[in-house]
């Protein structure tokens, strides 16, 4: 997807890469499942915030965005960073696949259903359904995932056109956001994730759904030229999902069956 959008000349291309890049979660869900069942249960907000902590550092890159488009423009700017995304990718499988092993419940499967055809496992999806509709933990879990990954889908490909277009903030300003925003969930994961491991989850993830809309509400109503809403909303929603993310991927690593994680 991203080598598609690098080399796009229409709308045609950009729908291509769209549907490639459902393919996604299916890499995701790969290595989420890697990393869960490698990891002691009570370090997995640890190794969660730590992975945050580490994409977050990248954000500091971003206004070094703002200067190649001042440069070089939106459209050239925008190929180059395709193009370094297409090769961060390919590094990316490439040390996975060489460094990393299958764990024992994936080789487990994979003897379960050495016999099966794609379809035939496919066919069993049915009765994970039925056990998930009967298990209201990992049903209540899943429906916090469903709805934070729509609401975080549609803010990640709206955000920038709300900012550009209905509050006018020009488009090489739109990288200091992002290096405000990675800067307070550092500040929020050194000093408040340590404090909130020692609690029960259900205190921090209200109050990081309840700042997440807040956050929203600031950025849909904010004015033209609205800095100052726009500056809040950027903190309040860092601060939020510093403490959402990494107790969302927990909760829904712990929640389900280890048999049938991965399904």
């Amino acid at each position: 997807p991203a080598l598609i959008s690098a080399l796009a000349q229409n709308y045609w291309f950009f729908l291509v890469a769209g549907l490639l890049n459902t393919l996604w979660r299916v890499a995701h869900n790969s290595w989420s499942c890697l990393l869960v069942e490698g990891t002691d249960p009570d370090q997995l907000v640890d190794v969660y915030t730590w992975i945050y902590i580490a994409n977050q550092i990248v954000g500091f890159a971003a206004p070094l965005t703002g200067v190649l488009i001042n440069a070089f423009g939106l459209v050239t700017t925008m190929r180059g960073l395709y193009f370094f995304a297409t090769a961060m990718f390919a590094l990316k499988a490439f040390i996975t696949y060489r460094l990393t092993r299958e764990p024992e419940q994936g080789l487990a499967r994979m003897q379960a259903t050495r016999h099966q055809s794609i379809f035939s496992v496919l066919g069993e999806y049915k009765g994970v359904l039925r056990d998930l509709l009967h298990t209201p933990q990992t049903l209540y879990v899943t429906a916090l995932l469903m709805i934070t990954s729509i609401t975080w889908m549609i803010s990640g490909n709206f955000w920038s056109i709300i900012v550009t277009q209905k509050l006018n903030i020009p488009e090489q300003y739109l990288a200091i956001f992002p290096f405000v925003k990675s800067a307070i969930m550092l500040i929020f994961f050194f000093a408040i994730i340590p404090v909130i491991n020692k609690v029960h989850f259900r205190g921090p993830l209200v109050l990081g759904f309840l700042g997440y809309v807040a956050s929203l509400v600031l950025l849909v109503t904010a004015p033209v030229g609205g800095y100052v809403s726009l500056i809040l909303s950027v903190c309040l929603d860092a601060c939020s999902f510093a403490v959402v993310g990494p107790l969302m991927d927990k909760l829904t690593a712990v929640s389900i069956d280890p048999k049938e994680r991965a399904r």
